[in-house]
């Protein structure tokens, strides 16, 4: 579930694949651990809108972006979304992320 604070993003549904495109990717190369927190959290709000195949798939982003970055925030985003997908891991996309990344989400 997104904080309040959060939920803006949600507010203009249409935009937030835009947003993915434009904003995560414009982040420094060089900056894993805010390249991570913002994937984490586009990834999140994409799971509270339902769109569970981009929010996977930009879950499967932040993984690797993680393992990268030293983070309790950015375990805690990874919490976060894990909590958000959790109840639709019946969905196949959801099931395989889980399955994907068991050893990662355990430790969150």
């Amino acid at each position: 579930m997104l904080r309040p604070t959060h939920r803006s993003l949600l507010a203009a549904r249409p935009a937030v694949n835009d947003v993915a495109r434009c904003c995560v990717p414009s982040v420094s190369a060089d900056s894993s651990h805010t390249h991570a927190l913002h994937t984490a959290l586009l990834a999140t709000a994409l799971a509270d809108g339902h769109d569970l195949d981009e929010a996977c798939a930009y879950g499967d982003r932040v993984i690797v972006h993680a393992g990268t970055v030293r983070s309790r925030r950015v375990r805690r985003r990874i919490a976060e979304l894990a909590q958000c997908l959790h109840p639709c891991r019946g969905v196949p996309v959801v099931g395989a992320f889980f399955d994907r990344h068991r050893d990662v989400l355990a430790a969150t």
